[in-house]
């Protein structure tokens, strides 16, 4: 058994919410948990009760940020770091560090360097390059520093998609620990599909057609 710890600084993030982004921190602890190892979770926003599944992690406020002023919000992450190493010193040891990349850290992979344990850096997005074409870049300087650094400290860098493998080969050092890994699916909510689905036919069968929605996300 190994102890992990796994690490969310983005502040947009509720690690307990509804959104993509959590539910996928969810099934990556709850993986490593069915898995047998021991986890905890470290996390700027929960936002909710714990999830099912989920009940063997342990979990770890990190400091709050503020709202309104992204500059401030910004200043308010990078000067969070020590605090965030701390808190990774009071409940470790640990065995390896999983960061979900953000864009105002290398707190994760720059700590577990210091301990000689793995750092694994997941990205899920070229974030620097949304933030400044979709919302205003802040502290552009800042956050090519912090990529730069999470980057070339992490032992592997998992990428969920071969277009984002590519944007980490732009970045020096990276190639040779790059791995795409896409974003899976828990299967077991869906676990009577099948059986819904074969009830949906036989109510059309029966005339009791009704309008079903389908959705792809790709």
């Amino acid at each position: 058994m190994k102890h992990i710890a796994y690490l969310c600084t983005d502040a947009g993030i509720p690690v307990f919410g509804t959104k993509g982004a959590s539910i996928h921190v969810q099934s990556v602890v709850r993986a490593a948990l069915k898995a047998g190892h021991r986890v905890t979770l470290f996390a700027t926003r929960f936002d909710g009760p714990i999830p099912p599944g989920l009940e063997g992690a342990a979990c770890v406020q990190l400091p709050e940020l503020p709202q309104g002023d992204p500059e401030k919000r910004a200043h308010a992450a990078l000067q969070s770091h020590p605090r965030i190493a701390a808190l990774l010193y009071e409940h470790g040891p640990f065995d390896l560090v999983y960061e979900r990349y953000s864009l105002w850290s290398d707190v994760g992979m720059r700590w577990a360097r210091v301990q000689h344990i793995p750092g694994v850096l997941e990205v899920n997005a070229p974030l620097i390059e949304e933030q400044r074409t979709h919302r205003g870049l802040v502290l552009e300087t800042e956050a090519q520093a912090m990529a730069a650094s999470a980057f070339s400290r992490a032992s592997a860098l998992v990428a969920v998609s071969p277009g984002v493998a590519d944007y980490l080969h732009t970045w020096p050092g990276t190639r040779g620990r790059v791995h795409v890994v896409a974003n899976g699916v828990d299967p077991a909510p869906y676990d009577d599909s099948a059986a819904r689905r074969q009830a949906r036919h036989e109510q059309a069968a029966a005339g009791q057609d009704e309008t079903v929605i389908g959705f792809l996300g790709t």
